[in-house]
């Protein structure tokens, strides 16, 4: 696949698996991010551990639909301030949770 088709496809992919931008972190006043993203590095964000799974589960169907798919293995979970223990799981397989991560240059720490 092309580098600029590739980039088209996850571009619609990140659309619809985000929806209309309700279940992101505040962002400004009236607004909410949901999701960051560079070429094959997604960084879905969430207030609950809930809308993160949904948010996950939409990347994986609209993913599959494309033809690409999700490696669970590569995929963590950093939860900040966040009460529940619930694992959020891609195609039946437990996210692992992580203290820190590297994304796009910057440490995140919990």
């Amino acid at each position: 696949m092309s580098g600029f088709l590739f980039l088209l496809v996850i571009d619609w992919i990140m659309k619809n698996t985000v929806g209309n931008g309700e279940n992101g972190i505040r962002w400004k006043f009236m607004s909410k991010l949901d999701d960051l993203d560079f070429a094959d590095d997604i960084a879905l964000l969430s207030s609950t551990q809930q809308h993160l799974q949904q948010k996950t589960d939409n990347l994986v169907l609209l993913s599959q639909r494309t033809g690409l798919r999700v490696n669970p293995e590569k995929c963590k979970t950093l939860r900040i301030y966040e009460k529940s223990t619930d694992k959020n799981k891609v195609d039946n397989a437990t996210l692992e949770d992580v203290g820190t991560f590297h994304c796009f240059g910057q440490l995140y720490r919990k």
